[in-house]
């Protein structure tokens, strides 16, 4: 699926966002309601349209328990041409009932220029 097609319905689809979910993006906060209310599908889609090239590289993964996994990364982007980096972690949680992993928190912090190694 291209970057242009996606819906906010598309995105929480794909990342099984809970009805819990908590997003905090570089200080602001957006919470997931119930299942027709979709605040962070929405706010996802509006920062993809705004970091082009927005990818999430996991560095490190780890499960505290069967039911739990935690990730931490890299995401990076290329806004207005510029290699813009930032540190991201995500929480996913075992849905028993709906017998998949599903996305119940996620971080990203700040971006800030890739600096150039010719400098």
């Amino acid at each position: 699926m291209r970057e242009d097609d996606l819906s906010a319905s598309d995105i929480r689809a794909q990342l099984a966002l809970d009805r819990e979910f908590v997003l905090l993006w570089d200080g602001q906060e957006v919470r997931n309601g119930d299942l027709r209310d979709n605040p962070a599908g929405t706010f996802l889609l509006a920062r993809i349209a705004e970091f082009a090239h927005l990818r999430f590289w996991p560095v490190d993964i780890e499960a505290p328990s069967p039911h739990r996994v935690l990730v931490r990364g890299i995401a990076a982007a290329a806004p207005d041409d510029q290699r813009v980096t930032t540190d991201y972690s995500q929480t996913w949680v075992w849905d028993p009932y709906g017998l998949r992993w599903t996305l119940s928190a996620m971080t990203v912090g700040p971006f800030a220029p890739v600096p150039d190694p010719e400098d």
